[in-house]
Parts: structure tokens; C-alpha cells; sequence
């Protein structure tokens, strides 16, 4: 058997009713032996969604909100499933199941912003992950991984995301932390850049810390001078 939990749900708010159904459905699929089609468990799934789900005389939830839920679940689910277990295949499975259905087609969306979250690394705040973070991260990177593999999502934005965060947050740390200096002396979560995204401020402020990350780094140098043609040739 492969217990399976979403802690919230213990709460008997009736909000919470069709989560619920949404958690036994992939519980039973994702249950070794279990016959379900991931089609089968996709359909049941998305009969819950609050434009088509029976009214059971509670209060139903956004639309976005119902989006969200159902990826958060996804991801909840993913960091319990060993990287290497089959019902972590089978769970993809069910993600393309409802790629495939028209209706829930453009929720993938919601799930790029789910896989965000792939960025929350168990090291984050600097301390030594517990072997429970570090099994579920692998986990999620499993599920990640194949999802991907399947190219249901743009991911272009979230290297980007990741990249950007890197560079107008953490970059500061990293460059300090090369440079020698004591661990204390560093700026650990200030934001970097104040000004506003996808601008030439940013773009002018991106270019100049890959351009003064040192010698050594020769991608990251290699990356400043292609933005440099950029600005030449634009």
C-alpha cells in the first residue's frame, strides 16, 4: 500500500468537500494494483470543477481558486511518491490525461505556476536539509522532470524566474561568498534590484552583475557579452 496523506483535510469544512472526492480518486488510482485509467481518474477529476459540479448546497469555490487546489494537490502527492515509484509514473499520467481534455487545457497554466515550487529547494535558508526534505525533493524533481519531459508547459519563464531571483536576491550572497568574505557579513535576503521588471533598467542591471561575477566565470561572462550584441544590434 502507499499511504498517501494532504494534511488539510482533516478539517471537516464542507468547502473542502470536493478536495476531498479530488484526493480519493487519486488515492485509489495511484494505489499499486489499482485498475483505474489515468483517462478515467483525469474525467472524474475534472467533473469536480466548480462550473459543471453538482450543487451540494455549499458555498463553491473560484474558479482559479478550484485550479490552484488541484495543482497544489498534485505537487503535495508528488513529494510523498518515491522518485522511482511507479505510481509516480502514473501520476504524470493522469497530468496528461488532462492535457488532453479540451476543458482543463489552459489550467496547465496553473500548473506552471505550481512548478515554481521546484525553486523552493530544501537548502533555501542555508541550513542542511533533514532526510525527509531532501527524499521529497527528490520526489518532486522526479515529477517535475517527467512532466517536462512531456512538453505540457512552457518552462522558458520559469528559468527566467529562476535566473532573476538569482541574480536581484540571492546573487549578492553568491558573490560574497566567492569573494571570501565571512558568512555573516552577508546580505542574505535584501533585494538587490528595486526597479521594475522586464525593463532596460533590468536588463542594464542583469548584464552588469553577470559582467562583474569575475573572471572565472566564463559562462556567466560569456552571457553579458551576448547581451551586449543585443543592445548593439536593437
Amino acid at each position: 500500500m502507499l499511504p498517501l496523506h494532504i494534511p488539510k483535510l482533516s478539517d471537516p469544512d464542507p468547502i473542502l468537500n470536493s478536495e476531498r472526492t479530488r484526493f480519493e480518486i487519486l488515492n485509489e488510482y495511484l494505489q499499486p494494483g489499482s485498475t483505474t485509467t489515468p483517462s478515467a481518474a483525469a474525467k472524474a477529476i475534472d467533473q469536480l470543477h466548480p462550473e459543471i459540479r453538482p450543487d451540494d448546497g455549499t458555498r463553491k469555490e473560484h474558479v482559479s481558486a478550484y485550479h490552484a487546489n488541484t495543482w497544489d494537490m498534485f505537487m503535495a502527492l508528488a513529494r510523498q511518491i518515491p522518485h522511482d515509484h511507479l505510481s509516480m509514473g502514473r501520476l504524470v499520467e493522469v497530468v496528461v490525461a488532462k492535457y488532453n481534455n479540451d476543458r482543463t487545457r489552459t489550467t496547465l497554466e496553473m500548473l506552471d505556476t505550481e512548478l515554481l515550487e521546484f525553486g523552493d529547494q530544501p537548502t533555501i535558508d542555508h541550513r542542511i536539509p533533514t532526510p525527509t526534505q531532501t527524499t521529497e525533493w527528490i520526489s518532486l524533481t522526479s515529477f517535475m522532470a517527467r512532466v517536462l519531459g512531456h512538453e505540457l508547459v512552457n518552462i522558458t519563464y520559469i528559468a527566467i524566474y529562476e535566473f532573476r531571483d538569482a541574480l536581484e536576491l540571492w546573487w549578492g550572497v553568491i558573490y560574497e561568498y566567492f569573494e571570501g568574505r565571512d558568512e555573516d557579513d552577508c546580505t542574505w535576503k535584501a533585494p538587490l534590484y528595486q526597479g521594475k521588471v522586464q525593463s532596460e533598467d533590468g536588463w542594464r542591471f542583469w548584464r552588469e552583475c553577470l559582467r562583474n561575477m569575475g573572471e572565472s566565470r566564463e559562462v556567466a561572462r560569456w552571457m553579458a557579452e551576448r547581451m551586449e550584441e543585443i543592445e548593439r544590434a536593437s
